[in-house]
């Protein structure tokens, strides 16, 4: 992967014309944690001896993530019409430093003055994805084709296949892909400086739709939401190269306000109705709510806070699958520096009110965006 990397490199390089068209952006973010009384040593079946990682850039599911590397290389012609884009993607433990995976590597055309849309390779979707807090896509970072039409200005219609659902067949000593419905999607976008609508089919049995509404000033309200069916779940769910979380309804809501000078208010909350991994043995009537306030106050150019919570609401029938978890919160104050243009350090906390559920935590993390 390095190899390609530098090649990429030096043919931008060594070609003007090329160069013209080539933009290059990206970031590295990268943390280390202690999370206390995570590992048991002495065979107790309790926790007595605490867990150092690099995993986890930043605690907390508004403002927090993984470590994670992300270089993006785009190339396109004078008017933008056809062009390339590629993205080297890290994501995970940092003992390694090996880059993992490739996110995208497309291209794609934009045709009678932007009427005809088409892609292929490993897609990032620009399309017919969610704009929401999740960003549900059938398409995105999977293997396949894209076409569409624009019909009026903000408006994509179109659909196409991806082989990443597909099962495996080992045909003599060849390994191949079984064709099949599962490949095949297609869905529609509009957006405007008002609002945007998406909504899509998968033809394993799922969809997915979105509404976001931008109208007010300084304003966010993102609405998403997905359904799948027995088999699009075995197919397309997370573990298995797809989009789905392993239930067969999930709701997404986010809310930001930006209107105050240098802070931001935030809420994100998820609902899962029959999520299959509360019982291995298949879907059963439950419910888990996560509910994310947050809030971030940049004091001047150097220093900033946030503080937020992640409050986790179980509910089933404890006869049939057993003792319901309790409800349970964690806080992650979070404290920043920001020594220089692009470049951001912190240090954090995770406060959890059950340790058997979530474990107390503390580390730092920096940043930087090119």
């Amino acid at each position: 992967m390095k190899k390609i990397a530098l090649a990429l490199a030096g043919i931008a390089l060594a070609s003007s014309s090329f160069a013209e068209g080539f933009k290059l952006s990206g970031f590295l973010r990268a943390g280390w944690s202690n999370t206390i009384d995570a590992l048991d040593t002495d065979a107790d079946g309790k926790g007595d001896t605490a867990e150092a990682s690099t995993v986890k850039w930043l605690a907390g599911d508004y403002f927090g993530g993984n470590t994670r590397s992300r270089l993006n290389l785009g190339w396109s012609n004078a008017d933008d019409t056809a062009g390339a884009f590629v993205r080297l993607q890290y994501t995970g433990a940092a003992e390694s430093w090996n880059i993992a995976a490739v996110k995208y590597a497309n291209v794609y055309f934009k045709g009678f003055d932007g009427k005809v849309i088409m892609a292929a390779g490993k897609i990032q979707d620009n399309y017919i994805g969610s704009d929401g807090w999740e960003g549900f896509s059938f398409l995105d970072g999977n293997s396949g084709f894209f076409a569409g039409v624009a019909p009026v200005d903000g408006l994509v219609i179109g659909g196409g296949a991806v082989v990443d659902y597909l099962d495996d067949v080992t045909v003599g000593d060849k390994e191949a892909h079984r064709a099949s419905k599962n490949a095949a999607y297609a869905g529609a976008k509009y957006a405007n400086d008002q609002f945007s609508v998406a909504a899509a089919y998968e033809f394993a049995g799922a969809l997915y739709g979105n509404v976001n509404v931008t109208a007010v000033k300084d304003l966010l309200i993102a609405l998403e939401a997905s359904y799948a069916s027995d088999d699009a779940l075995d197919a397309l769910s997370d573990g298995d190269d797809g989009f789905l979380y392993d239930a067969q309804l999930t709701f997404v809501e986010q809310v930001e306000y930006t209107g105050i000078e240098n802070l931001t208010l935030g809420l994100a909350s998820y609902q899962f109705l029959n999520d299959r991994d509360i019982d291995n043995t298949g879907k059963k009537d439950n419910l888990v709510v996560t509910i994310n306030p947050a809030v971030r106050y940049d004091i001047n150019e150097l220093f900033a806070a946030s503080l937020e919570g992640t409050v986790t609401i179980s509910n089933w029938d404890e006869k049939e699958l057993g003792d319901v978890n309790k409800t349970y919160a964690t806080i992650v104050p979070a404290f920043y520096f920001k020594p220089a243009q692009g470049a951001e350090a912190h240090v954090f906390a995770s406060i959890s009110t059950d340790k058997d559920q979530a474990k107390h935590q503390v580390g730092t993390g920096l940043k930087f965006n090119f």
